[in-house]
């Protein structure tokens, strides 16, 4: 009965488990914060056939009240988990094909660039000091704080014919 008829936690359960194969342990650790927070807390206890378009509606309002980023992220992990139960049959139907993750949650802040006398300042301030030449490239390469936390040396490649810069990681907290 539990592995035809599953509770929307168990379904999360076995979803995160396939996910794992194919995702990064830092992916991981946000499905799974987002799943337990705002999927299995307010939905966990249902089975996954009863779960209705009205039910995850409800679901989100708290999540609408945060980011729009995190807004985005939950309602895909709910669209990747009903249809991944649609396509084992575990549902027939599945109630989120009219969910839109565009308009919701609350718009991030405008971000200004710093501006030249900022900069100027900035780097007056901690010439000689260690970080120096990792912030001149985060500056002229318009890096973000990840980018530039995860910089390290095996990044940067310094060809005499055209010296560039990849970062293929972040570092997040």
């Amino acid at each position: 009965f539990r592995r035809k008829h599953p509770t929307v936690a168990e379904y999360c359960e076995k979803w995160l488990l396939m996910q794992s194969a194919k995702v990064s342990s830092a992916t991981m650790k946000g499905y799974t914060s987002d799943m337990r927070n705002y999927i299995i807390k307010p939905l966990g206890d249902m089975y996954m056939e009863e779960v209705t378009a009205d039910d995850i509606r409800l679901a989100l309002v708290p999540v609408s009240k945060k980011s729009a980023s995190v807004y985005k992220s939950v309602n895909i992990l709910y669209k990747s988990i009903f249809a991944a139960a649609k396509e084992s049959k575990v549902i027939q139907d599945n109630p989120t094909i009219y969910l839109s993750g565009k308009n919701g949650g609350v718009p991030q802040k405008e971000k200004n660039p710093l501006t030249d006398d900022q900069v100027e300042r900035l780097l007056d301030a901690i010439r000689g000091l260690p970080p120096y030449v990792f912030v001149m490239l985060g500056l002229y390469a318009g890096l973000r704080r990840e980018e530039i936390l995860a910089l390290q040396w095996d990044s940067v490649f310094l060809d005499e014919a055209a010296p560039y810069l990849t970062v293929c990681r972040a570092w997040h907290t």
